[in-house]
């Protein structure tokens, strides 16, 4: 063990290479490898076995091979091609058992050692890093060409003479060579530093972009008077670095240097210290995540209240259970995987494997000592011995093996049973990508994290005994700590604190029997084959409890989403009084939230791009009567337009008159926003979308006829929110064009767009309308700086400024504190913070609110508006916000967090907190989103990289009343319009036609016919006429007479019409409905 705390510290850092990166995008890790073994030697140090005669002039050299255990016998006369070949056995004997045969390696080895001209000390130096051993693979290479065929190699094992640096424990052998894996990032800093042409290794018959650097022995420092002392066998880190080869995360903490302040995941992996478990003979099994990204295992993924069976870590195919690997998420991008490890599988307390010579250690079968059980007392004969095969070995058997074991035997074994792991994939990411290995290098936020189940952090600290690398007492059974829950020490927090309301308990025991002592000494236990627990979740705590997650799987990840209540069904959209979410998704897809909380609909609708064009929605969506037909419509606006659906998922109408483009009314390129309902002055609606090609404007003038007017391009910024003026009929929006601010302002009853200079930088990140007090009609936004402005309507005149915060911040809300509105507060996020003024703009007394630890974000993560909503019935609302993370928070006007808050929500958020009422319950249900790039793994159709983003819907049920929450229009007229009341449907009743129940079906029209639907109120006599754009009648028909409480269904030829945009009229009494109608032909 001592020697093991000394060893952390000689370890070198290893720099994270690319092909880590991209086991993390990986369906399933290589079948196979094809490697090519070369040995070396250098001019001052030659392989065990060569004579030194041979090298005239060379220093004497005192180096032995593995000696037999309490003898002086070498294990083998010399380190040649039959030595390394019987090492890689090993090696892919312990690969095929970890990976349950889905890794064989496949390996030849060449017959003669190359002798380099340099000592061992020129290709160690620090200070070239690993650009000389890039240099030395390609010596050999270009030396041994003329005799070796290279096709079909994909990696170069050197194995060179001496000890590797990482086992010099007395740190007196600085000549040594650490053992490395190196690939294009090496050999592009080989060519940098021109020992390399070209960054790979090049061969006559193909390149070779990996390349291990091994020790032939790890043996050195031993210490005096303790007889096999020094001893570390190579096999654990020739694993070590084909892990990284494979992909393996590197998951041991190198940091600081030489004084690492953790023990990453200690023994309990291969890719952490468990290399050197078993004095390295038996390194320990790769742990979860590293089996999950080789695509070894796949966990069975749980989000709900579960009852889960897990059967011991095995061969998927020979399970005892549905699984033995479970993941359980915090947020799509940290989790919990769950396995169940047994130490001793038999029981049998000794480490198990094919024993030919019956010793209970791993060696050989030593022909010439057949008489004593071929126990070895000679020399390993390759001609006539036997090497016991180690393929199928209890390979965790040494893993939390320590001294204080008692001698009678019962406590090996004893760290069998379920082993939780703790994965934060954006603290991997973050690691990865800056090409450093710091995974664990933060011991209080690790990217792998072993949960120890004794409440005690021996592997988060420096130095803690014999229990250093891990304890038995460190895994979760029903004999030790049965729960693993929010009020547990460790507890089920998030990596940053968070509550995340999820328990694991009724954790089975993991021995079923034990068997009788013998003279004071165990003789075996009979283990459960599966262990079995429960997960809750929405366990404990006083705040927002979780109901339902609602997975994109099969839809896209979210962009945005909002509530709304939409009727009981389509054909019957007057509100019942329990919202819908809708949502938009990647891939054009709109989303309404059917049946409850059990999950999207199955016919989701959908609005497909143009060919060739990935849709990209920009915004939450708006949801209105559009057509005005007593229904309401979905819009959504996207990189390729705007789209509009009625709840049935028919296309309002082609307005770009491309049937090949569902649903798009509008094909505005570059659009930046979301479509924004406007408080229009008119009785019919307006929509207006504002980005880099100018505006548009989509209203119904006269009502019942769209007409689509498309401004002049101004070359506004993407992204840029806008403000109405004076009225619904003017709106401005500001933009930079050549460094110079400026603002446009459209006339949507003109049509036209007039520009000027906008000395204030209206075109800064946000902008939102309201009423401030003392101003009145004003906008408020943020310039450029991060500096807040107010300024009244029309003129923007700034009359307010507040103080500089970032530049990057979310859209603010702007709302009435209290019901009397004597009181305001603007607030908006930042990455880490919520921050909140008064309406002079002067920062309210304890903000900024700021989250408690670090917040690990992708560097494109979005930032959402707050809510306002008056949680606890004082009368003075409160704050609800998502920090860049996906905490949940909630704080009062005192900058104060809530009890029970903050939570931990979705991932990367998507949406700000949206309130409503989904179910009959009383109270408010909270409904976030998020998005996420996902690490995944194990499709056996489906191999290669991908970069795989998916999200989530979770909703969560509040204890305010719903009655109590009353939405303000905290955006009016801006970006997300987000509590601004919808229309409702027209009450049914009347005479004549009902008000927006004619429809013209198909639309576009691309047949002879179109279908003419309206319902009637009373007995009417009907007429259409239908006009081109020009205002010219080109079609006329009727009267058709509907009897009182029918309905107009007639088929009407279309056939003399050719292509174009007609407005179809129908005329019953003195009043008129009109309907545009898009005819391709």
């Amino acid at each position: 063990m001592e020697r093991l705390h000394q060893i952390r510290g000689a370890l070198a850092p290893r720099q994270t290479r690319a092909v880590q990166l991209e086991a993390l995008r990986r369906r399933k890790g290589p079948d196979s490898l094809r490697i090519l073994i070369v040995g070396c030697d250098f001019n001052d140090s030659l392989m065990v076995g060569r004579d030194p005669a041979d090298f005239p002039g060379w220093p004497p050299q005192n180096r032995k091979s593995q000696r037999i255990p309490g003898t002086d016998i070498p294990v083998f006369d010399a380190h040649d091609s039959i030595y390394f070949d019987l090492q890689m056995g090993r090696v892919d004997a312990y690969f095929s058992t970890v990976s349950f045969g889905a890794l064989q390696l496949d390996w030849s080895v060449h017959p003669e050692i190359y002798n380099l001209d340099q000592s061992m000390a020129w290709y160690a130096d620090s200070d070239s890093g690993s650009v000389r051993l890039a240099g030395m693979a390609q010596e050999i290479v270009t030396a041994i060409d003329p005799v070796v065929d290279f096709t079909g190699y994909d990696t170069l094992l050197f194995v060179h003479a001496g000890a590797g640096a990482e086992t010099d424990v007395a740190g007196d052998s600085p000549e040594q060579i650490p053992s490395n894996y190196l690939d294009v990032t090496d050999f592009a800093a080989a060519v940098e530093a021109g020992i390399l042409d070209v960054p790979v290794i090049v061969t006559s018959e193909n390149e070779i972009g990996h390349v291990l650097i091994l020790p032939e022995s790890e043996t050195q420092d031993p210490i005096p008077g303790i007889p096999g002392s020094g001893f570390f066998d190579v096999r654990g880190v020739w694993c070590f670095e084909v892990g990284l080869r494979l992909g393996m995360l590197s998951l041991a903490d190198f940091t600081p240097a030489f004084f690492p302040n953790s023990q990453g995941i200690g023994n309990f992996g291969l890719m952490g210290y468990g290399l050197f478990t078993g004095l390295s003979i038996v390194p320990a099994a790769p742990s979860a995540i590293n089996r999950m990204l080789m695509g070894w295992v796949t966990p069975v993924e749980v989000d709900a209240d579960a009852s889960l069976r897990i059967a011991a870590m095995g061969d998927p195919a020979s399970a005892v259970s549905d699984t033995n690997l479970i993941r359980v998420s915090i947020t799509d991008r940290e989790y919990w995987l769950v396995e169940y490890r047994l130490q001793d599988p038999d029981g049998d307390l000794f480490y198990g494997f094919d024993d030919l010579n019956l010793n209970r250690f791993p060696d050989y079968y030593d022909a010439s000592n057949a008489a004593n059980g071929g126990v070895p007392d000679s020399t390993f004969d390759p001609s006539t011995d036997t090497w016991e095969d180690e393929a199928g070995a209890e390979v965790d058997f040494f893993m939390s093996e320590n001294g204080l074991r008692p001698p009678s035997g019962c406590r090996r074994g004893g760290g069998s049973g379920l082993y939780i792991w703790h994965i934060d994939e954006q603290v991997i990411e973050n690691a990865l990508l800056a090409g450093t290995n710091t995974i664990n290098g933060d011991a209080d936020h690790k990217g792998v994290d072993v949960e120890e189940a004794d409440g005690i952090q021996d592997l988060d600290t420096y130095f803690s005994g014999q229990w250093l690398l891990g304890a038995d007492k460190d895994v979760w059974r029903g004999e030790g700590q049965p729960e693993f829950g929010p009020s547990t020490s460790p507890s089920t927090a998030s990596a940053a604190g968070l509550a995340t309301g999820i328990r694991f308990d009724s954790f089975s025991n993991v021995v079923m029997d034990s068997l009788d002592m013998v003279d004071g000494f165990c003789t075996g236990f009979v283990y459960a084959p599966a262990m079995r627990f429960d997960v809750e979740f929405g366990a404990g705590g006083a705040g927002p409890l979780e109901q339902a997650r609602l997975r994109m799987d099969g839809y896209g990840p979210v962009t945005d989403l909002r509530l709304v209540d939409l009727g009981s069904s389509p054909a019957q959209p007057t509100p019942d009084g329990r919202q819908e979410i809708v949502a938009l998704a990647d891939s054009g897809r709109v989303l309404v939230l059917t049946g409850g909380l059990s999950g999207f609909g199955p016919d989701p609708l959908l609005a497909t791009a143009v060919a060739g064009d990935s849709l990209r929605w920009t915004g939450p969506p708006a949801v209105v009567d559009f057509d005005a037909d007593g229904r309401l419509d979905l819009l959504g606006g996207a990189n390729a337009g705007i789209f509009g659906f009625d709840l049935d998922g028919n296309e309002l109408f082609d307005g770009d008159l491309d049937p090949a483009t569902n649903g798009r009314l509008a094909d505005p390129r570059g659009t930046g926003l979301s479509p924004v309902l406007l408080d229009s002055t008119r009785a019919s609606q307006s929509v207006q979308l504002a980005g880099s090609f100018g505006a548009l404007a989509v209203h119904e003038d006269p009502p019942g006829t769209a007409n689509i007017l498309r401004t002049n391009e101004v070359g506004m910024a993407r992204g840029k929110p806008q403000v109405t003026l004076d009225s619904a009929d003017r709106f401005v929006a500001g933009f930079i064009r050549g460094g110079v601010h400026s603002r446009a302002i459209f006339d949507i009853s003109s049509g036209s767009v007039t520009e000027e200079a906008d000395p204030g930088g209206l075109g800064g990140a946000w902008s939102v309308q309201l009423d401030l007090p003392g101003l009145g009609n004003s906008v408020l936004w943020s310039d450029t700086l991060g500096v807040s402005h107010a300024a009244r309507l029309p003129d923007l005149v700034i009359a307010r400024s507040g103080l500089a915060v970032q530049p990057r911040q979310s859209a603010p809300i702007a709302v009435p504190a209290t019901a009397d509105g004597s009181d305001w507060v603007i607030a908006f996020t930042t990455r880490d913070a919520l921050w909140a003024f008064d309406a002079n703009l002067a920062i309210r007394s304890g903000f900024p609110a700021r989250v408690r630890g670090s917040v690990s974000i992708a560097a494109d993560a979005r930032l959402v508006e707050p809510t306002a909503v008056d949680l606890d019935g004082d009368g003075v609302v409160e704050l609800v916000w998502c920090d860049a993370a996906g905490g949940l928070h909630a704080t009062d006007l005192r900058g104060r967090e809530l009890q029970g808050w903050p939570v931990q929500g979705p991932a990367t958020p998507v949406s700000a907190p949206t309130l409503g009422q989904l179910d009959a319950d009383p109270e408010l249900e909270l409904v976030v989103a998020g998005r996420f790039d996902r690490l995944v793994s194990g499709d056996d159709t489906a191999p290669g990289f991908i970069a795989r983003t998916t999200g989530e819907i979770r909703v969560y049920e509040l204890s305010t009343p719903a009655a109590a929450y009353r939405p303000w229009s905290q955006a009016r007229g801006g970006l997300d319009n987000r509590g601004q009341q919808l229309l409702v449907t027209a009450a049914p009743g009347g005479e004549g036609v009902r008000e927006g129940s004619f429809s013209v079906r198909p639309n576009p029209a691309t047949g002879a016919s179109v279908r003419l639907r309206a319902e009637a109120a009373g007995e009417i006599s009907a007429r259409l006429d239908i006009y081109n754009i020009e205002g010219e009648r080109v079609l006329s028909g009727g009267p058709f007479s509907v009897p009182a409480g029918t309905a107009l269904d007639v088929e009407f030829a279309i056939d003399e019409l050719g292509s174009g945009t007609y407005i179809c009229q129908l005329t019953t009494g003195g009043t008129v409905q009109r309907r545009l109608l898009a005819v391709v032909r």
